[in-house]
């Protein structure tokens, strides 16, 4: 139902913002006094130093007491998300917001699912409570409920991501290692930074509705530069059709099996650190080099490569290379992010596992303005589609070929038979200049592995400490205050820190979280103490496993046995 916001004066000269429909007028704020509304909502949230999320901002003033009072310092962090459009926040709260760290807004502009999956994943193991500012249970309910159910998502989505942690976490530090073999043999990215400005782009996806633009492909390919996921390029190269680009960012095994293995393609590959280095070491052709935000293996043994955002899909990771190499204008073709007639994958994509039985869990808009299924993980891909759209400065263009896919906000539906004539592209060569690094890749890894080593030892003892005292039956604050102090010093390891816990990130946080406001409680007793340390106890068990499973992988001792 539409509605419309105006402005309104309370009796204490306040100004207040005034919801409006057919069937409701209503003051966001008291029109008595906003202050003393504020201040009874405060009184009956319960301060238990969790992560406070309220659903609307009315006129601030809410904010403002929480402020003034310190309530926010009672809190792992509040967060206001404001789910009418036309409520704005002013320069003052923005100001105030800054000030505090624990702090946070969004506005249903700024606000989606997988940011808000981004925000839970700094406090796992933290209860969550979820209040409506006053008065905004009195508007239409469709606008709460339509956030609530996003923020369900956004929890949802954070589950995904925290099994994609868990099922990926061994990979991300091995793939890295054995492809840094492959570093000083690639080109660095940033060398071809706006590269092809004023070019045009397809980026190829695997999506069902690829094997119906196979011949705009073959139309466009002499005007526009061809960038294949890996996963379509089975289906391109079948076709006769052999792009000029493939990008990879998966590092499982699968990735090469499935999508690489035995496919004739000699051309260019450009690869993330964490590709399964398989497809590095069984391509003749040229390979190209980034690394992910949060590969810090990689960044450890060379600063110099180019850092682009994590990114869930490999379409997502392609999209900013089209951007960062300049391209004017883009087509996504295969770039469903639905299930069209039941199906995740194209005809003549080889099929894996995790693409079999896929079912629809949620709808979105298509382009076609109809409801279309999709899964969860393809909706976090169309979110984080968006979210890197609205990042873009340079102005391309994208156009969207799907008829019956996601619409993705930020590109232009354009039906292939509209698609006239386009002027030839400019042939680019690309420089053949390979990265120079001055650290042996086999030395870094050496040292790296026995650093990881002396960590588990470190973790062992303290484990060895906690169990002694779950054997004594009782553990006193002085004692409680011991192990935090040991864990502290531990966490600050950089090693442990950025490469391990890096990959384990919300097994990192449930804990963490639970010892930084440790000292927030007075009346922990024995047996929560007991508790606590149980949950630490857990902790350690599973970094220390995972370091183990590390250093005995076979592929690690294959790397470092390897001869110079």
């Amino acid at each position: 139902m539409d509605y419309h916001i105006i402005k309104g004066i309370a009796d204490d000269s306040t100004e207040v913002y005034i919801f409006e429909n057919e069937l409701a007028k209503v003051p966001l704020n008291s029109l008595y006094s906003p202050e003393r509304e504020a201040e009874r909502f405060i009184k009956k949230i319960e301060q238990n130093g969790g992560v406070l999320i309220i659903i609307g901002l009315g006129n601030g003033i809410l904010l403002e007491k929480i402020v003034n009072n310190a309530i926010d310092e009672k809190f792992a962090a509040i967060i206001f998300i404001e789910p009418l459009k036309d409520v704005m926040i002013n320069n003052d709260h923005i100001s105030l917001i800054k000030q505090h760290k624990n702090i946070a807004y969004y506005s249903i502009n700024t606000f989606t699912p997988i940011n808000f999956a981004t925000i839970i994943g700094k406090f796992g193991s933290i209860p969550f409570s979820i209040k409506l500012h006053p008065n905004y249970e009195k508007i239409d309910s469709t606008l709460t409920k339509k956030l609530i159910a996003e923020i369900k998502e956004g929890i949802e989505a954070r589950q995904i991501i925290n099994n994609t942690e868990m099922r990926f976490a061994l990979d991300w530090v091995i793939e890295p290692l054995l492809n840094i073999q492959f570093i000083n043999s690639s080109i660095n990215i940033k060398q071809l930074k706006n590269k092809f400005k004023g070019e045009r782009a397809i980026l190829v996806a695997a999506g069902p509705s690829l094997e119906n633009n196979l011949n705009t492909i073959e139309k466009l390919r002499k005007s526009a530069y061809i960038f294949s996921v890996g996963s379509a390029l089975r289906v391109l190269i079948d076709s006769n059709i052999e792009p000029d680009f493939v990008t990879t960012i998966d590092s499982s095994d699968v990735n090469f099996y499935t999508h690489f293995k035995d496919v004739n393609y000699n051309g260019i590959v450009i690869f993330e650190t964490r590709s399964n280095s398989n497809i590095q070491k069984n391509h003749n052709g040229t390979l190209i080099v980034t690394t992910a935000e949060n590969d810090f293996v990689t960044k450890q043994y060379s600063s110099d490569l180019y850092t682009f955002k994590p990114s869930p899909s490999v379409a997502v990771f392609t999209l900013q290379v089209i951007e960062y190499l300049g391209f004017s204008e883009v087509f996504l073709i295969g770039q469903d992010l639905s299930l069209i007639n039941g199906d995740y994958y194209a005809s003549g994509v080889k099929m894996h596992e995790g693409a079999l039985n896929q079912e629809v869990e949620l709808f979105v808009e298509s382009n076609q303005g109809n409801p279309v299924g999709t899964t969860r993980s393809l909706k976090i891909f169309l979110d984080t589609f968006e979210g890197l759209i609205k990042t873009f400065k340079n102005g391309m263009k994208i156009y969207n070929l799907s008829e019956y896919g996601a619409k993705i906000q930020g590109s232009t539906f354009l039906s292939p038979k509209l698609i006239g004539d386009l002027p030839p592209r400019h042939e680019i060569t690309i420089n053949d200049n390979k990265i120079s690094t001055d650290t042996d890749g086999k030395s870094f890894i050496h040292l790296l592995l026995e650093n990881m080593n002396k960590i588990k030892l470190e973790l062992k003892i303290a484990e060895k400490q906690i169990n002694n005292l779950h054997r004594s039956g009782v553990i006193s604050k002085e004692d409680m205050k011991l192990v935090t102090k040991k864990f502290k010093k531990l966490a600050s390891n950089k090693i442990l820190n950025e490469i391990i816990m890096s990959n384990l990130t919300f097994v990192f946080n449930q804990v963490s979280n639970k010892f930084k406001f440790f000292n927030h409680e007075e009346n922990y007793t024995s047996e929560n103490l007991m508790l606590l340390t149980k949950e630490l106890l857990n902790f350690y068990h599973i970094v220390i496993k995972y370091i183990e499973e590390v250093l005995q992988d076979d592929r690690i001792a294959s790397l470092v046995n390897k001869p110079k």
